[in-house]
């Protein structure tokens, strides 16, 4: 039989880039109650988006849950049931796995055929001007500095206490950044006293901006994930090699083909590559 640890299953999901922290509660929400009223569900948990300080750099449009099998109940129907459950909440992208195989999956391939999932979302911009910043006697980087702090909040200090460490963050309350008159009617610190409104020492705007970048060396990326079933993997890279050398890419990009199979050859050929990826294939700019 499984262990406890191979009992319990991880569930990411990843709905549309900009799903709000309220809809994605809502979906957490539904899809508890409705995994805890399968027999032999002990628990679930699940945590949306990412803490100040994680390891992950996720966004709002993220949730990771976890489900605990009783030892008693059937592993194989219980996790039938479970996956059908999921199944049940289509137009999110989703997958349920041992805590084992996603440790796995994490050091060397990702889950199922897609596309990393990158849209544009209204972001605020702020654009300093500079010869008004001047009249005013601020410096450009302080407008941007403090307007960072009002929108996002800033770690000032630390509270330590009965061995704990508590982050002391100065923000705004919640009603001077819900839009954007609000945003622009802020007011900054002048060196010479008194205030300055935001909007008269910058430009503050909505632009579309994409909700994720990844860089590598220096060079943007994106991932096209895939895993292989039912033929060795080096038959599918060859001819996923074939195809890629028909696209005609923009000046400026090439693919990589990276992941398990590009460790298992620098493996064979005996050099020291890399850590493993987590992506079969890299869309790489040299933007």
């Amino acid at each position: 039989l499984p262990s406890f640890r191979e009992r319990d299953f991880l569930m990411h999901w990843l709905t549309k880039p900009g799903t709000s922290h309220p809809e994605m509660y809502r979906i957490t929400v539904q899809s508890s109650k409705e995994l805890r009223a399968i027999p032999g569900v002990r628990n679930f948990g699940a945590h949306i988006g990412r803490a100040l300080v994680a390891d992950e750099p996720v966004g709002m449009n993220f949730t990771e849950n976890w489900v605990s099998v009783d030892p008693k109940a059937d592993y194989d129907s219980t996790f039938n049931a479970i996956q059908e459950t999921v199944d049940g909440y289509p137009g999110i992208y989703r997958d349920v796995q041992t805590y084992l195989k996603e440790r796995i999956r994490e050091v060397l391939t990702g889950g199922g055929l897609h596309v990393q999932l990158q849209g544009m979302i209204p972001h605020v911009q702020v654009k300093v001007d500079l010869a008004a910043a001047e009249r005013y006697g601020i410096k450009p980087g302080d407008v941007l500095r403090y307007s960072n702090q009002m929108m996002t909040g800033h770690e000032v200090s630390d509270i330590h206490q009965d061995g704990w460490v508590y982050d002391v963050q100065v923000w705004s309350i919640p009603e001077a950044r819900q839009n954007l008159t609000n945003l622009r009617e802020m007011l900054i610190d002048t060196p010479r006293g008194g205030y300055v409104a935001l909007q008269d020492v910058a430009n503050v705007t909505v632009e579309p901006t994409p909700n994720m970048i990844q860089r590598e060396d220096g060079q943007r990326r994106i991932d096209v994930q895939a895993n292989v079933r039912g033929r060795a993997l080096g038959d599918v890279v060859a001819d996923v090699e074939t195809r890629l050398a028909g696209v005609q890419l923009p000046l400026g990009y090439r693919a990589e083909l990276m992941g398990e199979w590009a460790e298992r050859q620098s493996a064979q050929s005996g050099r020291n590559g890399n850590r493993p990826r987590g992506a079969s294939c890299y869309w790489r700019s040299s933007r």
